[in-house]
């Protein structure tokens, strides 16, 4: 579903609407007296989808979401010694401990995601240093590289952070160059190539901040290009222009600081055509209206920047109701 117009929020709904179903399979894997690698992979994608369904409407999955990948991790840590298929095991035990450390992220836990993503890493690093040549293999260890980069960026070491954005992005590079390259290998490469001017503007680096900044935006402008009904491909390309923006602002140049802003209003606005029920479009747009008044407000164009705030305002009210 994820390129299908509108999808954002059917799939919620659909996610919400199975939730019952979701329980259900989960008390039965949960009961089981045998466990197996295939039992922790169920584990995983219960716990992504948990996750996904949230604490919204008082639901409160986050928890169980946390509690099903802990049980796979251990899962996959009980099972090892009667494993016969080394790579197998490694691979499903990488993926697990990717997505409990990226759970911790994404709930602002870097601590407790560390463990997780280090051990991840190193076993997909193993994983790919045995078949170089395969392509899910070096999509896996970029997630985890990534995913490492966000730990430090967290925790404002953004030297460090940096460095695995780098190296997140020469291995996409290098595949992303092939033929047959998989779409998600330039998906990967331009995140990371946001995420390391990211890292730049906050070392007050902006030059190189730009640089990478560019050449995200070139890649999403292809990506749109390719799909020009694909919200997801909107939103990309407004997190483009949105860091361009940004970059205009940081260095004193409000005209093109505006430019890119206005660009970046009128993706979100598309999207919000084609996903009108998606609350993250939504803040989104609000963002946009709050930067276009930042920068109108700079230039003296208060009318400009009065509607602007207006306008996100109405977003903000409709957002709570």
């Amino acid at each position: 579903m994820r390129d299908i117009p509108g999808a954002r929020e059917v799939r919620r709904e659909l996610l919400r609407g199975a939730l019952t179903d979701l329980q259900k399979v989960s008390g039965e894997v949960q009961s089981q007296s045998r466990v197996d690698r295939n039992t922790a992979s169920v584990l995983v994608d219960l716990g992504q989808l948990f996750d996904e369904i949230g604490d919204d409407d008082g639901h409160g999955m986050t928890k169980t979401a946390e509690e099903h990948s802990l049980r796979a991790v251990a899962i996959l840590q009980e099972v090892r010694e009667q494993e016969t298929d080394e790579l197998a095991w490694m691979i499903d035990y990488s993926r697990a401990l990717n997505h409990l450390g990226d759970f911790y992220l994404g709930h602002n836990r870097a601590n407790d995601a560390e463990p997780y993503l280090a051990k991840s890493l190193e076993l997909r690093r193993v994983i790919t240093d045995r078949q170089p040549q395969k392509a899910s293999f070096q999509v896996s260890l970029v997630l985890t590289i990534s995913n490492w980069g966000d730990l430090h960026a967290m925790r404002r070491d953004f030297k460090t952070a940096l460095t695995h954005f780098r190296e997140a992005i020469e291995i996409c590079r290098a595949n992303s160059a092939t033929a047959n390259a998989d779409r998600r290998v330039r998906v990967l490469l331009a995140d990371n190539l946001l995420k390391a001017g990211d890292a730049c503007h906050d070392m007050n680096d902006n030059d190189a901040a730009f640089g990478y900044f560019t050449e995200n935006l070139e890649l999403n402008q292809q990506r749109y290009d390719d799909d020009p009904r694909s919200s997801y491909a909107m939103d990309a390309l407004s997190f483009s222009h949105e860091r361009l923006g940004n970059h205009w602002l940081k260095v004193g140049d409000l005209v093109k600081a505006r430019e890119h802003y206005q660009q970046m209003l009128e993706l979100t606005q598309q999207a919000c055509e084609l996903d009108p029920k998606s609350r993250f479009l939504l803040d989104g747009l609000a963002v946009c209206y709050e930067k276009i008044a930042q920068v109108s407000s700079g230039l003296g164009d208060h009318e400009a920047a009065a509607n602007a705030r207006q306008k996100a305002a109405e977003i903000a009210a409709q957002l709570r109701e």
